[in-house]
């Protein structure tokens, strides 16, 4: 095949100028030449605007469009047909940049729902997969690929991308002979992850590829996660699920039950009986299995960990995992010793205990249920968890099928461990990337502290390790990265039923989903135009969260990030 293909990706600020660039029988599509300039007459594009769940399957049509733009108002205008265009420039630097625009007549526009997955582009919106442009083997364009082949059992459709497909190497991270499937590479990441999807499909349950990106990347960042949601939502079955996705045998996941009598650290950990032996708990069992083996990750799951009060029986682990750090190699991660010397100094196994650190290769899990037989959660633990909530539901069956799908295996540790744990070993580049996050951080800090509910530097730091390893495997989108972190590190924090807690959510919704309420009396009685302001901005999950928390503020003057 000849022809060039192209993938244009829509980004979220130019989502309400699509809608304006299509003919009135819906058989052609416009845009501005700026990254078209390169192809010919009936060059192929695929035109994916992941915000509103359609892709446009098109042919370009030569011939340049001229435009007319008016800088005061910040638009450009053109004519084709007799019929007349107009859209709106961000800036007058972009505005300019604008001269012409060029049609594409649409082949076959598909709707792909919520549950499509798509790799995003990243800053860029253009990827080729035919001709002479292809630069190098970026393997989300076969992941891509993968995603676009499930639109359409169309014939000519699929005789394209297979064309296409022919210019990259597999996506299964086994096919590729001399690759070493123990240490991950960082698009290998992309292919165990999308494997990991098709595997849960394959078991009956719905996730996508964002969302187990966002799940290993948690785990990544930090080894304990916390699963909130209501009951039957998958919150125990996810990391189940995972660590059989990815070979994990099940030695390597310890599940324990949390009772609600649990008043101290004794029932996780253990203790010194009367025989004088110390009497080792789920935990400390857990920790001694990592410890023998140190190239194999290891799940902990502590199962509706909120029954009892989590800071009575968890205040061992709160603490030592603060105490991270590097041994003397620069690789090794440390902490100090997770019993405390009253736990077993009168046992007299004390040698095989007193000197047991968390180990690099554990990883806890807790799950919770928010309701009226359970306790809430201190800024202590929050601050030192991504609470992942797990509160939408698909009760239909649409994604649960496909080919019989085989675990992977001999994933080692290296796939979860961390690679930051002081901020001090972010690079200047790292630092420079992170920029942007920063300031938005700052600004929403700001907010929070008319009602003294602002983060530190655990805060801070932790939502940059987590978007610059995304930046490093491009799993999501930037702006996708930071809604997770937004929504599960800066949202748990809000609660109360004062005014200044109203003024919050307000000042944030207004801030990050371009919104215009007002912050003494929010007008909520146009909900459907809201919702929709919300889905199209750059962070959809916070905002969807911030309103449901206002609207809850506005019946019961009370709300939380819980349910």
């Amino acid at each position: 095949m000849k022809k060039q293909v192209m993938i244009y990706e829509i980004k979220s600020e130019a989502v309400s100028n699509a809608k304006e660039l299509f003919s009135e029988e819906r058989d052609y599509f416009y845009w501005n030449d700026a990254k078209f300039i390169n192809l010919n007459d009936q060059d192929i594009v695929f035109v994916v605007n992941p915000h509103e769940n359609w892709v446009l399957w098109t042919e370009f049509e030569s011939g340049r469009i001229q435009t007319s733009l008016d800088k005061e108002t910040l638009t450009a205008s053109f004519n084709d047909n007799g019929v007349q265009f107009k859209v709106n420039a961000p800036t007058e630097s972009q505005l300019s940049q604008w001269q012409n625009f060029i049609r594409l007549k649409i082949i076959k526009r598909f709707d792909t729902g919520d549950s499509w997955d798509w790799k995003s582009l990243g800053s860029s919106e253009i990827t080729y997969l035919n001709g002479d442009r292809i630069d190098g083997q970026n393997y989300n364009r076969v992941i891509n690929l993968n995603s676009l082949e499930k639109l359409s059992g169309d014939e000519e459709f699929r005789s394209i991308l297979s064309q296409c497909r022919k210019n990259f190497k597999s996506a299964d991270p086994k096919a590729n002979e001399g690759r070493n499937s123990n240490k991950p590479e960082v698009n290998e990441h992309i292919q165990i992850i999308s494997k990991v999807v098709d595997y849960l499909k394959w078991n009956g349950f719905t996730y996508s590829m964002k969302e187990l990106a966002n799940f290993y990347l948690s785990l990544k960042t930090k080894p304990f996660v916390i699963l909130a949601g209501i009951s039957g939502t998958g919150k125990t079955q996810l990391p189940r699920m995972f660590a059989e996705a990815v070979g994990m045998s099940e030695e390597q996941v310890i599940q324990v039950p949390v009772r609600p009598d649990w008043t101290d650290g004794s029932d996780l950990l253990g203790y010194t009986g009367l025989n004088d032996k110390f009497q080792a708990k789920g935990l400390t069992i857990a920790i001694k299995k990592a410890n023998e083996n140190k190239n194999k990750p290891y799940f902990f799951i502590l199962d509706e960990m909120n029954l009892a009060r989590v800071e009575h029986y968890f205040s061992e682990f709160l603490s030592v995992i603060e105490t991270r750090r590097r041994g003397s190699d620069g690789e090794t991660i440390l902490t100090d010793p997770i019993l405390r010397e009253e736990m077993i100094h009168n046992a007299d196994n004390r040698d095989e205990f007193e000197d047991m650190r968390w180990p690099e290769n554990l990883y806890l899990i807790g799950t919770v249920n928010m309701d009226e037989t359970t306790f809430s959660f201190s800024k202590k633990v929050l601050d030192r968890a991504n609470t992942i909530e797990m509160n939408e539901v698909d009760l239909s069956f649409k994604d649960q099928k496909g080919d019989d799908v085989v675990p992977l295996d001999n994933i080692e540790n290296s796939f979860f461990k961390t690679e930051f744990i002081r901020s001090t070993e972010l690079s200047d580049s790292d630092r420079e990337a992170l920029e942007n996050d920063i300031l938005l951080l700052s600004e929403i800090n700001e907010i929070l502290k008319i009602s003294d509910l602002h983060f530190a530097y655990r805060v801070r730091d932790e939502i940059a390790y987590y978007t610059t390893m995304n930046r490093t495997y491009n799993l999501i989108s930037d702006s996708e990265a930071m809604d997770f972190q937004i929504m599960q590190k800066v949202l748990p924090r809000i609660h109360g039923s004062s005014i200044r807690v109203q003024r919050i959510l307000v000042r944030m919704l207004n801030k990050l989903n371009n919104t215009n309420l007002g912050e003494e009396s929010p007008d909520l009685s146009a909900l459907g135009a809201l919702e929709k302001e919300i889905k199209e901005s750059a962070y959809p999950r916070t905002g969807k969260k911030l309103l449901f928390m206002l609207q809850r503020f506005e019946e019961d003057r009370f709300t939380s990030f819980w349910v």
